[in-house]
Formats: C-alpha cells, structure tokens, sequence
C-alpha cells in the first residue's frame, strides 16, 4: 500500500506546482479518427421499446367509438372522435407543455401502483362547459387566458367519469382491476398520480362536435401498459415475445408433475375420522373392474386399470378423462 501525504507534504507539492518546479500533467490529444463520445442515459434506453405494443392503436381507437357515443349522449349533438398520434414521454415534460386552461381527470388503476391521466385541451374542456350550461354548440367557444375554476372542472365530472367507464369496457381483459376517476385538477403542477420521472404513453384523440374542436389526451405510465400488454395486447398469441415463447416451449417438456391414481373416495363424519386405530378397514366403493381415475397436478386427466409390473404395482392408461361423463366408480 502506497505511504499516505500528510498535510505539510501536500502543501509543499501544491507549491511546487504553482512556482513551476513540477510541471503539470500534459494534455492528451485525441488519436486521429477516433469517434466521438455520445452520452447514453441507461434509465431512457429502452423508452422508444416499450412502445411496441402490439395492437395498442386498436385499444385507444375502441374507446374513441365508445367514448364517442357517451359524449354524443350528454351534449346532444353528434360528436366525432379520431386518434392522431401515439408518443412516448416523460410524464413531467408533458405536464410542463399544457396549456393554462386545460382540464385533468386522475384515474386509479387498483390494485395497481399508479394510476392514468385524462387531459382535455383548452377549447374542448371551455366547449363541453358551455354546451353543459345550455350553451350553442354551433358557435365558437369562448376560451378565458387563464385556468378553469373549481365549479367549471366540476361541471365536466360527468365526462370525466364516462371516461373510466369506456377505459374499463375496452381493458376488460385485466382481471381485478378497477378503474375510478379520484381526482380533478385544473394546475397540472399539482398533478401526483404519475411520478414525474416516468415515461408514459401519451394517446392523442381529437374531438369535434358542432363549432368545438379540441384535444383529448390519455397519458398511461408504462406500469400499466405492462399487464395491459400481457392481458389484452397479447391475448391472440401474435407478435409477442418469441425469444420467451421459444424458452417456454423448450422448458415445458423437462418439468416434473405429479400423477396420482386414485382407488376411491369416501367421505367419513368427523367422530369417525377421530377414532380410527391400526387395523381399522375402510370400505370404498370402487368395483375392481371398473377404471382408476389419474390426476395430473390434482386435476383428473386420465382413466386407467391397476396391474403388477416388473414386481412393483403399476397403471395402465386406457382413455381420457371426460368431466360429465360416466366412468364407472367415477362419475
């Protein structure tokens, strides 16, 4: 191990520096057609992945025909929703570009960690109060240079709500899990569902009915998109992960199960069951002539006949298991 400075060492070395006597360290100069350095920021590196999500414009163009239908419902007047772009994003970056004005439902995903936005332009959010307040839809919302008011958010909760409900129709395939609107916001400085270094998937829709024309966007945090992915995106078994698949496939003929067969049942009172000692016999009622039924991993699968082979007890399989279907001592 190298001797460790002390202090009046160093200071003697910094000295000697400044009045010259040891000169510095030269400065290295860059082999000739060497390449340039690019930064990588490791947490970023697979955002672009993430959104390959297989199906996904089907999902967000399904909940604009449903979503279409519940806003048709409340304003009374024919209403046109289109998606128009799918981008990632981180969720403090998006928030920081809305516009003052815009309208923001929270929504909870239970059981899962965070939660999704739903965010209405300016000229949407100001169109849909003004038509909820018996307002013309067919002239031009008039749109204030400054945030809605609690009582203006309010008004669109209606909305807001049918929101969780077109989301829940189309994600039908997550299993236990709960879609409700928690929060209304007007500051997206306020917003907290989302961490604000997550990067989210930001689905644009843009909405028209009469003289109103706006933006609806719908942010998921890639937490969500993940069961999502797994439950619905992937449910037909095209374009997922082949890599995994063909791992699956290769395992599953190594995995050890348990196979049973079983002579019979009977079901005993509980003063029976207290009082048995060696010796005691149990009668079942199976008929030795009839099939065994064989479990794999608890589950009946295969019916069977007893035998002896090779000095050890032994089965041999004679058919399938069929639920419903008689079977002899197994019904």
């Amino acid at each position: 191990m190298e001797r460790i400075l002390t202090q009046e060492e160093i200071s003697e070395l910094l000295s000697a520096v400044d009045k010259g006597e040891i000169p510095p360290e030269p400065d290295y100069e860059a082999p000739s057609g060497s390449r340039q350095v690019s930064p990588v920021n490791l947490v970023r590196a697979h955002a672009s992945a993430d959104l390959k999500l297989n199906n996904f414009d089907l999902l967000i163009d399904s909940f604009a025909r449903n979503y279409s239908i519940s806003i048709t419902n409340r304003v009374q007047q024919s209403v046109t929703i289109r998606r128009t772009g799918i981008r990632p994003a981180e969720c403090e970056t998006f928030l920081q570009r809305l516009q003052s004005g815009v309208a923001i439902g929270l929504y909870r995903f239970d059981p899962l960690r965070y939660g999704a936005l739903c965010v209405l332009s300016p000229s949407l959010a100001c169109g849909l109060i003004e038509v909820q307040l018996g307002g013309d839809p067919t002239r031009p919302a008039n749109i204030p240079e400054r945030q809605l008011t609690a009582i203006e958010v309010n008004i669109l909760s209606s909305m807001f709500q049918d929101v969780a409900l077109d989301l829940a129709k189309v994600l039908g395939g997550l299993d236990g899990v709960t879609i409700d609107l928690v929060e209304l916001q007007n500051n997206p400085r306020l917003v907290n569902m989302i961490p604000p270094d997550a990067m989210t998937v930001v689905a644009t829709l843009e909405v028209e009915f009469g003289a109103c024309q706006g933006l609806l966007e719908l942010v998921f945090p890639n937490s969500i998109l993940d069961p999502i992915r797994e439950k619905v995106l992937g449910r037909k078994g095209e374009g997922g992960n082949d890599a995994w698949r063909r791992l699956l496939m290769a395992d599953l003929p190594t995995i050890p199960v348990e196979m049973q067969a079983e002579l019979g049942t009977i079901t005993l009172q509980m003063r029976d069951f207290i009082n048995f000692q060696a010796g005691d016999i149990i009668d079942l009622p199976w008929n030795p002539s009839e099939p065994l039924l064989v479990k794999v991993e608890g589950r009946p699968k295969y019916l069977a006949e007893a035998g002896v082979k090779n000095g050890n007890k032994a089965i041999r399989v004679k058919g399938i298991y069929t639920e419903g279907a008689s079977h002899g001592n197994h019904q």
